[in-house]
Order: C-alpha cells, then structure tokens, then sequence
C-alpha cells in the first residue's frame, strides 16, 4: 500500500459506488477494465477498500462485543452496567457519522470547487476609449488596472467613487468581481447582492451568474440554484445544469 492518500473525490465516489452496487452495467464493465489495465487504479482502490471496511469491520466488532456483555449482563442480572453500554455504542455510531460525514463533506466542497474553477473567467471589463475616458477618468483608469489583473489597485480606486455613489451598479458590480476575482467570494457577495434586484441593470444576468458563483465558491450551491432560476441567459443554464446533475 502507498504511503500518501492520493485519491481525488471523483475517484472516491466512483469505488464508493462500485462497492455499493450503484453503478449501471455500463459503468461497472469500465470501471473492472480499469482495474485490470491501471494497476495505480487498482492500488488506490485497495487503499480505498481497506479504509472502508476497516471501518465497518470495526464497527462490527463493537456491537458484537456489546451484544455479548449484554447476554452476560441478563444472565447476571447487572443492571448498571447497561448505561455504560449505551453510551459506548452511541459513542461508535457518532464516530462513523463524523467519518462518512467528513467523507461527503470533504466531496462536496471538492466539487464546489471544481464547478467554480470550470465557470469561472472574470469579466472582460469594459472598453477604455479615449472619448469615454476622458469622461470619467477615474474609473476608465481603474479599468485598466482591472484588464491587467491588477485588481487591488483598481478596487482602491473604485471604492474612494463607490462612497459618493454607493447605489451605482456599474461600480458595485466590478467592485464585486474583483474581489471575486481575488477569491474572496464572501466579500463579492456583499456588492453583487446589492444588484442582484435591479432588473433595469445592464449587467442584471451576469451579476445572478457571478454572484451564483460566489456562493458556489462558499460552500452553498442551494442559494446558487434559486439564484440561477430567475436567470434566463445561456450561461446561467449551463450552470444550473452542472449543479443539479
């Protein structure tokens, strides 16, 4: 067996329900050829199988032996001992629900993840023309900053105009995006939501979009789906499908 626990969350959940009989014939015809051509396959699924029921065998043997203290205990007409017994057995069942708990857990945030890492490209920005430049120069040169990927500059530029215009969904939404953009998806939330209403916003559907990401990116795809259900561009589609399959 290998030193280093090298199982992605994909892998896991495929040998999970290849061991639970989940897989359709199809699936399972794969997933045997796979085994007998990929012998880096094969060993992690020896280390994910002996994981697996190293744990239910020693879930096993507990409530063997409990079952046995309890005969010995009516025989004896123990009474006190009992308690003892539920509480150890109560202990056993709390330990499987953390480990399958952190088993799923540990899935889905992985997943999480790897949905946002697939959909997520910042927003190109707006265009910086010399004529509309010179109309809000501040913010145009922000822009820029923003295209480079600068995007601490441009937030320090685009917050001091967001404190005379804190309505502005222009500024809230690429305020929003840069600090998503940063990864700091809690913080992205907080403007993208302050537009999330506005209809009449030029950028209504991508703010549910990115805004469906950020709450991707923390761990909550639900707020993600009611968000993308009133959303009716392409993309915004493409997403909800991802996150229902």
């Amino acid at each position: 067996m290998s030193q280093e626990w090298n199982i992605s969350s994909d892998e896991m959940k495929q040998m999970e329900d290849f061991r639970m009989g989940r897989l359709s014939e199809e699936e399972r015809k794969k997933f045997l050829e796979k085994l007998e051509t990929d012998l880096s396959f094969k060993e992690k699924f020896e280390e994910f199988k002996f994981l697996m029921e190293g744990i239910e065998e020693s879930a096993l043997r507990e409530k063997l032996n409990e079952f046995h203290e309890d005969i010995h205990i009516k025989k004896t007409g123990g009474g006190k001992v009992i308690n003892k017994i539920s509480f150890r057995v109560f202990l056993i069942a709390a330990s499987l629900v953390l480990v399958i708990g952190a088993y799923f857990l540990f899935f889905a945030a992985d997943r999480n993840e790897k949905i946002f890492d697939k959909y997520f490209t910042p927003d190109p920005g707006l265009a910086t023309t010399m004529g509309r430049a010179a109309d809000n120069y501040e913010f145009y040169e922000a822009m820029v900053k923003y295209k480079r990927k600068n995007y601490k500059e441009a937030l320090e530029k685009w917050e001091i105009l967001l404190a005379k215009a804190p309505e502005n969904d222009t500024l809230n939404y690429f305020i929003g995006l840069a600090h998503l953009s940063l990864g700091d998806a809690k913080e992205a939330v907080l403007y993208l939501d302050k537009i999330r209403n506005d209809s009449d916003s030029y950028f209504y559907e991508d703010t549910h979009y990115y805004l469906a990401l950020a709450y991707i990116k923390m761990g909550e795809p639900k707020e993600a789906i009611i968000l993308l259900q009133s959303c009716d561009s392409k993309k915004c589609n493409e997403l909800l499908k991802e996150l229902v399959k």
